[in-house]
C-alpha cells in the first residue's frame, strides 16, 4: 500500500450539536467494492484510518490517503495527483464540505482522477440534519460503514439530487441511495475508454 497524508486547515465554526455517529448499512460501498474487483488504486480522501486501510489492503488494493481540505481541492491547489489514475476514488463527504460555488470546480478535479471506467463513491445528509459537521468514515465490512463525527464545519448548502448529477456530466450515475439513518449515498463511474 502506499501512504501519502497531506492535511490542509478547514473553516469552522461551533455547530449546535454532533452529527449521528454509528456503523450503518452501505449499498453504495458495496457497488464500489464490488466494481474494483481485486485490486487496484484507490484514493482515500479521508483521514487515515487502520481499520480502512487494513480492510482495503487485504483486498489488494493500493491505497493513497489524502486528509484534505475540500476548498483546496476545489481551488486547485497543487495536488500530488496523477489524472486517469485511480480505479476508484473514496470522495465520503467532500462535495458537502466545500462552498456551493466551488462544487463544480471540486467536481471536474475529482472526475480527472478516475480512470476509463473507474469510480466515485460520495455520501452526502439528506437534509439539514447534517449540517455543521463533516464525518470520519471507517470501513467495517464490505457493506458497512462507521460514521464518526469530526470537525464542526461551515455550514454549506446541502446539493439536491439533481445538483450532484448536474456537476458530473461526463460520469453515469443511478441516482442517489437515500439510506434509513439519514445520508445518500453516490456511485458515480467514468464510462470506459472506446
Amino acid at each position: 500500500m502506499l501512504f501519502g497524508k497531506k492535511s490542509l486547515a478547514a473553516s469552522a465554526r461551533p455547530a449546535t450539536s454532533r452529527g449521528r455517529r454509528g456503523v450503518f448499512p452501505s449499498p453504495g460501498l458495496k457497488e464500489t467494492l464490488e466494481h474494483l474487483g481485486g485490486g487496484g488504486p484507490v484514493l482515500d480522501l479521508g483521514p487515515a484510518d487502520d481499520g480502512t486501510l487494513s480492510f482495503l489492503g487485504e483486498l489488494h488494493h493500493e491505497v493513497q490517503v489524502a486528509d484534505l481540505d475540500a476548498a483546496a481541492l476545489a481551488r486547485g491547489d497543487e495536488l500530488p495527483y496523477e489524472q486517469e489514475a485511480y480505479r476508484a476514488v473514496l470522495g465520503w463527504d467532500i462535495l458537502f464540505r466545500v462552498p456551493q460555488e466551488q462544487r463544480s470546480a471540486l467536481a471536474d478535479t475529482l472526475t480527472g482522477w478516475l480512470q476509463p471506467g473507474g469510480v466515485l463513491f460520495l455520501i452526502l445528509p439528506l437534509d439539514s440534519q447534517g449540517l455543521g459537521w463533516s464525518y470520519r468514515f471507517r470501513i467495517v465490512g464490505p457493506s458497512r460503514l462507521e460514521y464518526r463525527p469530526g470537525r464542526a464545519l461551515l455550514a454549506h448548502p446541502v446539493p439536491s439530487n439533481r445538483e450532484v448529477l448536474s456537476l458530473f456530466p461526463g460520469l453515469e450515475c443511478n441516482g442517489a441511495r437515500i439510506l434509513r439513518h439519514g445520508a445518500r449515498e453516490f456511485v458515480l463511474r467514468r464510462p470506459p475508454a472506446g
